[in-house]
């Protein structure tokens, strides 16, 4: 019988195919700032983020930023420790 793989993090799965393994599913990268971007632009950013910088909006929504994780990938519990995840 097979094991049942333990639920992985997006650290984890991002982790995993850095290293060339197997994650239990691809992994989901938020690309806030695409977002950021055209509501910027547009000034239609909603309220609630109108007043937060990029980093605070990845927080607020979950998201870690993926400029500051992936760029130091190889320091992936340094992401989670910075970012307390």
């Amino acid at each position: 019988m097979a094991e049942t793989m333990r639920r992985m993090s997006v650290f984890d799965r991002v982790e995993a195919v850095l290293r060339g393994q197997q994650p239990d599913r691809p992994p989901f990268i938020g690309r806030l700032e695409l977002w950021h971007r055209g509501l910027s632009y547009a000034d239609k950013v909603p309220a609630a983020y109108r007043e937060m910088s990029l980093t605070e909006i990845h927080r607020a929504v979950g998201f870690w930023p993926p400029d500051v994780c992936l760029s130091h990938a190889t320091a992936v519990e340094e992401c989670r420790t910075a970012h307390h995840l």
